[in-house]
């Protein structure tokens, strides 16, 4: 999310946008947005579809846990600023902040080409867009490369190579 509007910006102040990679990574939708909600709905049916109860209740545990937690924090730091005027420095509570973040951001179209990287697992939640939602938001063209690992692994051995030959090819074929 962060590297596609960095990228978009800067393609809007008329800069040079060597590479926009996507790293497994399904495109930011917003919550709010009626074929958004439908799809995260969609997703959560079927990951619900063929487990147990025991499985369906830890599933909609964790979900609403997470849910629960963002809203907890969101609260907290409200007052903490109301009361304070400001944000204290060391509140970063990563996860929270990205879920906030995620929950708020309105992706506008990127004129520009990028090249999307992608693991099973992302591939798994997303059966019918082979683009992850990328496909209508990249306007320029999406070159789009299956890699070996998961989400975590692509970043560590033995599958940080195969990422970083793929980002090696989209280099030298961009210069």
């Amino acid at each position: 999310m962060v590297a596609f509007e960095i990228a978009r910006q800067l393609n809007a102040a008329n800069q040079k946008v060597g590479l926009l990679a996507l790293l497994d990574c399904e495109a930011p939708l917003s919550i709010f947005h009626l074929p958004a909600f439908l799809k995260c709905a969609k997703t959560h049916v079927d990951r619900l579809r063929g487990t147990d109860l025991r499985g369906k209740l830890d599933y909609v545990a964790m979900i609403w846990g997470r849910r629960i937690g963002v809203a907890a924090f969101c609260v907290k730091y409200r007052i903490y600023t109301k009361l304070k005027g400001k944000p204290p420095q060391d509140y970063r509570d990563l996860p929270h902040v990205l879920a906030i973040a995620e929950q708020r951001y309105i992706a506008k179209s990127y004129p520009g080409a990028a090249v999307l990287l992608r693991t099973a697992d992302v591939v798994a939640r997303f059966p019918d867009d082979s683009t992850l939602g990328w496909g209508t938001l990249v306007r320029g063209g999406l070159d789009i490369r299956d890699i070996p690992g998961d989400h975590y692994s692509i970043m560590r051995e033995p599958y940080v190579q195969t990422l970083a030959d793929h980002l090696r090819a989209q280099v030298v074929c961009a210069t």
